[in-house]
């Protein structure tokens, strides 16, 4: 025969689950941001390397600009 002070409540239950909910939810978006972040950080790369050459291109003002970013 179970004693009733030893139980656990049904609402302690009730928290315990939703808190594994939330925390495997996470768990999976970090996991798949961590495949996101790295391409963000090489594209800001990228473009901060090569906005120098941009900018040299839209100060020449010849030929077609209809490809330049930002013009």
């Amino acid at each position: 025969m179970m004693n009733k002070d030893k139980q656990i409540s049904s609402v302690a239950i009730k928290q315990m689950s939703l808190l594994a909910i939330i925390l495997v939810l996470a768990g999976l978006i970090c996991f798949n941001l961590a495949l996101f972040i790295p391409s963000v950080l090489g594209a800001i790369t990228i473009m901060s390397s090569a906005e120098s050459i941009i900018f040299i291109c839209r100060k020449k003002k010849s030929g077609n600009r209809h490809w330049l970013p930002l013009h």
